[in-house]
Formats: structure tokens, C-alpha cells, sequence
């Protein structure tokens, strides 16, 4: 029993951007113009992450940013949603939970355990749906809820919580953001979650 409780413990504390025909050459050209910039920019090129100490790669949208953590997680962040300080700007967090020290748990047991964290120890917990998933060519699943967090904000966050686990590791990829802003950039999140890969 002890085990397990240290596990929640571990697993909640992961959890927390001129006229006539001339003039119709010249329009139509400048919006082809226009039309070539703005298709440029939305098919710009995903930027790279690599992370050796994790032995992972994935892919971010170009016009987001990626920002470290003290505890060795990383966060994604679109340009735009840079107000991290205050825990409430949207983002997507990579981290790692060691699970060596623990017993053996299956997908679905882990589930089952961060299912029961979340509800007991976030204020107006509530689960909205819960499915398996590939990340990085093994099977993984993704948890979506919503939850208060008085002492940070009035607002409620949504979160779309994907994990894997390989090796005695768990691969967390957190997506938080207000309720709000959720739809906005999830489609951007999942496909950063299907580029994840083990580099072994």
C-alpha cells in the first residue's frame, strides 16, 4: 500500500505562437503572392526535437517554443501562450517518471492509478474520457479531464494526458490549457504526440 501511494505521489507531481487587364495580372499576381506566403507558412516545416538522456525524438510546430525545466522536463508552447509563469498559459510537458523502484504495473493498472490520483487530489476533478493510443510504436493511452486549480487560477484547464511506458519508464506528454483555448491547439499536440519516437 505504501508503494502504490508513493507511486500517486510521483505520478501527481508529473502532472502539474494601373487599370484594364494590367491591373487583373498584377492583382491576381500579388495574390498569388500573398496565397504562396501564407501557404509557406502554414506547410513550414516542423522543427526537431531530440533528447538524448530520455533516447527520444519528436516534432513541434514551427512557431512554437520550447522552454526547460529544472526537474528535466521540457514544454512546448505556441509563441502566443507564453504566460508559463503563472501556470496557466497552454502547453504541451515531456517527462519521464522512474518506475524501477515500483512493482511491475501494467497500461492499464497505471492507468487505473493516476485515474484515482487525479480525482482524489485535483479540486472538481472530472474525467472525460480515457483511450488506447500508439506512441512510438507501442501501445499507450491518453487520458482527458478537467479540474480547478484555486490557488493559481479561476479559470479551469482541460488536460490531454498521453503516456507510454517501456523499460520500467513512463513517458509522459501533458497537454494543458483553459477550456477556452483547448480545441484550438489540440490537433497541434496530437501530432507531436504521433511523431514521438525511441531513438532505441
Amino acid at each position: 500500500m505504501q508503494t502504490k501511494k508513493t507511486l500517486l505521489t510521483i505520478v501527481f507531481s508529473l502532472t502539474i505562437i494601373g487599370a484594364g487587364c494590367n491591373t487583373t495580372t498584377e492583382n491576381q499576381t500579388n495574390k498569388t503572392t500573398k496565397n504562396t506566403e501564407t501557404n509557406t507558412l502554414v506547410k513550414a516545416e516542423p522543427m526537431k526535437y531530440k533528447d538524448f538522456k530520455m533516447g527520444i525524438t519528436l516534432y513541434y510546430p514551427a512557431d512554437w517554443k520550447t522552454q526547460g525545466q529544472d526537474n528535466g522536463s521540457i514544454i512546448f508552447y505556441p509563441k502566443n501562450q507564453e504566460n508559463l509563469a503563472d501556470k496557466t498559459g497552454t502547453n504541451l510537458g515531456l517527462s519521464t517518471q522512474d518506475l524501477s523502484k515500483f512493482p511491475p504495473v501494467t497500461l492499464d493498472q497505471y492507468t487505473e492509478i493516476i485515474k484515482a490520483d487525479t480525482l482524489k487530489r485535483l479540486t472538481n476533478a472530472n474525467i472525460i474520457s480515457t483511450e488506447k493510443i500508439t506512441i512510438g510504436g507501442l501501445e499507450g493511452a491518453v487520458m482527458t479531464y478537467t479540474a480547478t486549480y484555486p490557488n493559481l487560477t479561476d479559470k479551469t484547464m482541460k488536460v490531454r494526458h498521453a503516456y507510454v511506458l517501456k523499460e520500467k519508464t513512463a513517458y509522459l506528454l501533458t497537454y494543458t490549457a483553459t477550456t477556452e483555448n483547448f480545441d484550438t491547439y489540440v490537433e497541434s499536440t496530437k501530432e507531436i504526440v504521433s511523431s514521438f519516437k525511441f531513438d532505441n
